[in-house]
């Protein structure tokens, strides 16, 4: 497949992730309990888990195309600490750790990190 394949694949994925998980914030935000969204849990859970599994892939599909290596990449670390954020949000937000407000912060502190991360490569 092409580097191109992979980057929207990637791209799309991680737009998923956001949008399930802004959308989840914004739930809890407005007073919502993890029990009464019983009937959209499952799905949104799906959907999160699907699109985190489809950035996993095409991010690795990236790194082989673009002939990156984690020995010489060190940035690399700093994504999969990215992603290992955002497969754990879900249950930061049913617990409402950090603060409501807090949430929403968190992912865009984990968006600009990533962002930064992957178009300046810092290290």
């Amino acid at each position: 497949m092409s580097q191109e394949f992979y980057l929207f694949l990637h791209l799309i994925s991680l737009f998923t992730v956001f949008i399930v998980l802004g959308g989840l914030t914004v739930y809890m935000l407005m007073g919502g309990s993890k029990t009464a969204l019983s009937t959209a849990r499952r799905p949104l859970a799906i959907l999160h888990g699907v699109a985190l599994t489809l950035a996993f892939i095409s991010g690795f599909g990236l790194i082989a195309k673009m002939h990156y290596s984690f020995s010489s990449s060190l940035w690399l670390y700093g994504k999969l600490f990215c992603w290992l954020l955002l497969g754990a949000f879900p249950v930061l937000a049913y617990k409402q750790i950090p603060a409501r407000w807090g949430n929403i912060l968190l992912l865009i502190f984990v968006a600009t990190l990533a962002t930064y991360l992957v178009a300046f490569k810092p290290f």
